[in-house]
């Protein structure tokens, strides 16, 4: 729906050309909104998809333990997250991207599903995101999450 919004919004902000567009449509295998032209070619624009992912122990809401791979609940497109695992230490995730799912490095926010809990991301590259939850004491605390990636 994010993908369907934002092509819209790109496209009224197009200006109009009736001597060379011939249709638009999004292709999601290359996340590029693309142009037929009256020539028979086409124009394309890269645009930035927006994904979603929620994960926690094994039932929704809870915590996902140490060492062990996290349950996750929902995904906005199918099969962009791979996994997310947890590390040694309490609140330390990775969310594992598959291959080729960003051509950029993302732009990500994580909000932990408990009241009071901070999650904070670093390391981020095309593969993946490491996560770290806290107390405002800077206790380190397990939690469930929701993780918003922007990019290309």
């Amino acid at each position: 729906m994010n993908r369907i919004l934002f092509a819209f919004l790109f496209l009224i902000s197009l200006p109009a050309r009736a001597d060379d567009s011939q249709g638009v449509f999004f292709n999601s295998t290359t996340g590029q909104l693309q142009v037929r032209t009256r020539a028979g070619g086409t124009k394309s624009f890269t645009v930035n998809r927006v994904e979603t992912v929620d994960f926690s122990g094994t039932t929704e809401g809870t915590s996902c333990g140490t060492s062990t791979t996290c349950t996750i609940t929902r995904q906005s497109t199918a099969g962009w997250v791979s996994s997310v695992t947890s590390g040694s230490t309490a609140g330390d995730y990775t969310v594992n991207f598959n291959p080729g799912v960003w051509t950029a490095v993302p732009t990500c926010t994580v909000t932990s599903y408990t009241a009071g809990n901070f999650a904070n991301y670093a390391s981020p590259s095309v593969n993946s995101i490491s996560i770290s939850t806290r107390l405002d004491n800077g206790t380190a605390v397990s939690s469930a999450h929701h993780v918003v990636c922007v990019g290309h």
